[in-house]
């Protein structure tokens, strides 16, 4: 009985764990991309060692799945990255490679003694890089984009009726995740946990299940914040296995003509700003580094408005879009941005918010789906204007206009899908093993009594459409 509630007070803490490896031998191990010789040393302190405490026992089983899962991500060879390069730069060198990934525009890593490259670095160097990406973005005839069409739209209906959430739309998700066959044992029962909407006044309204199935089901409870549908399910021998899903709700924009002249000192004594300003392991901390770049982005400012405005600009600028390895696998998701130059939505939200809480703001993460893609974003408490939007990963947009060009720092369009309220908290029903996704939750979670099931075993099929 101890060691069950041992086991759920590790659920419950670690959601977001990514192993802290006590075992100095093995951390070495890892750090030199020594992972055979570390799975088997982990492998051995598993079996040998009696006395191993039960919380790090079950981090120590975890990285060995991390291991897999870094590798997983790092498949490419030099030469993989050498024949995508050339069709934009045909004299590419390998001292090219060399002082592209000095410069952390291109990602490798040493596994086992030999040098692999990250599935997407190829692509990413011509993000992050920008020397590369002027030469792509002249070959394949590639223009600045424009600001969203809905911006100036939103905004001219703001100053037309001076509602903050305005322009409703109705949408339509059709949603499946299916488990390929054999992937278990037949006759053995799947748990699977999709995501949910969350029901939210003034932004995300009126949710109606349309079809579903299996047919029987719990729904988290609207405080949840991250929100499922839970099913279980049956596998048959050669045939995969489908849990589903369709239904409406209604998305709201929302705009906040934020004036700096206005924003007035927070109340630090609140049990609310004390909490989304405070450090979070293992993402949300205040490390040396980060707090030397804070200095610098931010100087002497004190206006709150105006902090977020520097920060947001740092990260746009230093941090450019790239597409991500597995949240699982990294240690700290701004420090991954720092060190690396670059970061998915995910990555740029969790960076801006650890920087604005660094400086007194409060935030707080947000996340689910747009139209075409998973996204994430995260809100910041202005006073008096109260918990406000900021998409990081949106930008700053091509505008001369001002409302038009910082919309995304206190604004959000009307496009979007509301999941998650937090990250890395535990799903309802309780999942039992160690999760795919460790931080966000936008496509599913899927377990048997034997582990987790990698979302590499399943497929998901999403689809966000406008009714009216």
């Amino acid at each position: 009985m101890k060691l069950f509630f041992r086991f759920i007070l590790y659920i419950f803490f670690s959601c977001s764990l990514i192993a802290q490896v006590n075992n100095k031998k093995i951390e070495e191990l890892i750090q030199q991309g020594e992972f055979t010789k570390a799975k088997i040393a982990i492998d051995e302190e598993l079996t040998k060692n009696e006395f191993l405490p039960d919380l790090e026992r079950l981090e120590l089983s975890f990285e060995k799945e991390r291991l897999d899962r870094i590798r997983a991500d790092f498949n490419k060879s030099e030469q993989d990255i050498i024949r995508f390069v050339k069709q934009y730069i045909p004299n590419v060198s390998t001292d090219d490679l060399k002082k592209w990934e000095d410069e952390k525009s291109l990602e490798s890593m040493v596994i086992d003694g030999k040098k692999y490259y990250f599935r997407n670095s190829d692509r990413n160097l011509f993000r992050i890089n920008k020397t590369c990406k002027a030469i792509k973005d002249k070959i394949d005839n590639i223009k600045p984009e424009p600001p969203p069409e809905i911006i100036p739209k939103i905004i001219a209906e703001y100053k037309k009726t001076g509602k903050r959430f305005l322009s409703p739309i109705r949408y339509r998700v059709d949603y499946a995740v299916t488990l390929e066959p054999d992937v278990i044992p037949h006759n053995e029962i799947v748990r699977c946990w999709l995501p949910f909407p969350k029901e939210i006044k003034d932004k995300q309204e009126n949710i109606k299940i349309l079809n579903i199935s299996p047919e029987r089901y719990i729904i988290a409870d609207n405080n949840q914040p991250q929100r499922s549908i839970y099913f279980e399910q049956m596998v048959e021998e050669g045939k995969s296995t489908t849990f589903s899903l369709s239904y409406e709700y209604t998305c709201y924009a929302e705009y906040n003509d934020i004036d700096t002249a206005k924003v007035q000192p927070y109340n630090k004594n609140s049990e609310e700003y004390i909490k989304y300003t405070a450090e979070r392991e293992p993402h949300l901390l205040f490390t040396d580094e980060l707090k030397k770049i804070s200095d610098k982005i931010v100087g002497n400012e004190k206006n709150p408005f105006l902090i977020a405005k520097k920060i947001f600009e740092w990260v746009d600028d230093y941090a450019p879009w790239a597409s991500a390895r597995e949240y699982s696998t990294i240690r700290s998701l701004p420090m991954y941005c720092y060190e690396n130059h670059h970061g998915d939505c995910g990555i740029q939200t969790m960076t801006f918010m650890t920087l604005a809480r660094m400086n007194g703001i409060p935030t707080r993460w947000q996340s689910g789906w747009e139209p075409k893609t998973m996204h994430d974003w995260c809100y910041m408490y202005i006073e008096p204007y109260g918990w406000v939007p900021v998409d990081q990963s949106a930008g700053l947009q091509n505008s001369t206009d001002e409302k038009i060009k910082w919309f995304y720092l206190g604004n959000v369009h009307n496009e979007r899908l509301i999941i998650n309220d937090d990250y890395s908290v535990p799903h309802f029903p309780l999942k039992i093993h160690h999760r795919s996704e460790t931080i966000d939750f936008q496509t599913a979670e899927l377990e048997w009594r034997g582990g987790n099931i990698f979302n590499n075993k399943w497929n998901y099929n999403f689809k966000m459409s406008k009714i009216n």
